[in-house]
């Protein structure tokens, strides 16, 4: 049984205060700490912090954050604590986004650079980035809309008050990354893996493999089974790079 421990920002589904590492997650668009449980449980020598960003979960009363630039500060400033000893960024989606920016930040800010970042069903940050579903749309039609993309629960259209639930968080980060502009910078040196799904209608090969402008370190490229949810559908395959990237000393590689 996983023991979860929770603060304001991360959850840690299974404490291990003498990990050689940490890797800290970072949810999909209208996601929460909850989808990195598994991945947790498949690292054993490495401790997992998931993200939990205002608005949903244990903190749904909290008011969402609608930018960025507001988000990253906070996130930088609820991490730096955290990081006592090596680390990596793991992101899926919009979650790449945030990982790829905080990495950013934090080098800037002077400390130690991430050992890896992982970008999962992402395009690279200077793409251009278009809604393929408008978020002003009434709950339902949005919904379906996100469903025929995305790959989330059809189910959810026949309870009114779940569809009530999930539909702002997830409107509120699809404005979040609509208004998201790359800024030119140095690249990183970290090395980066990206994954992208085999039915994704969204990030295709190409979309995934330009990432590789982002780092002057080593670059994987990873096509995995499923669409744009493919944690869902292709943990273990994701988990498996994860394992033999994060095993190297200096988890240089991938």
């Amino acid at each position: 049984m996983i023991a979860a421990m929770t603060e304001p920002w991360w959850v840690v589904p299974a404490p291990r205060p003498g990990a050689r590492l940490s890797l800290f997650c970072f949810p999909y668009a209208g996601g929460s700490a909850t989808v990195y449980h598994k991945l947790a449980l498949g690292l054993p020598e490495v401790e997992v912090a998931s993200l939990q960003l205002p608005g949903r979960g244990f903190r749904l009363r909290e008011p969402a954050i609608e930018r960025l630039e507001d988000l990253l500060p906070r996130v930088e400033a609820a991490i730096a604590p955290r990081l006592g000893r090596p680390y990596a960024l793991f992101g899926h989606s919009m979650g790449a986004l945030v990982a790829f920016e905080l990495a950013r930040r934090l080098v800037a800010a002077g400390h130690a650079p991430p050992l890896h970042l992982f970008a999962s069903a992402a395009p690279a940050p200077r793409a251009t980035r278009a809604l393929r579903v408008s978020p002003d749309l009434e709950a339902p039609a949005f919904w379906t809309g996100v469903h025929a993309l995305y790959g989330t629960p059809a189910q959810v259209l026949a309870d009114p008050e779940l569809l009530a639930l999930v539909v702002p968080p997830l409107k509120n980060d699809f404005r979040l990354v609509a208004a998201y502009r790359y800024h030119p910078g140095p690249p990183l040196a970290t090395p980066v893996t990206s994954f992208y799904g085999s039915r994704d209608p969204i990030v295709d090969r190409a979309a995934a493999e330009a990432w590789r402008e982002e780092t002057t370190g080593a670059f994987a490229l990873h096509e995995v089974p499923g669409p744009h949810l493919f944690l869902q559908e292709s943990g273990e395959a994701v988990l498996r790079v994860l394992s033999a990237a994060l095993a190297r000393p200096t988890a240089s590689g991938s």
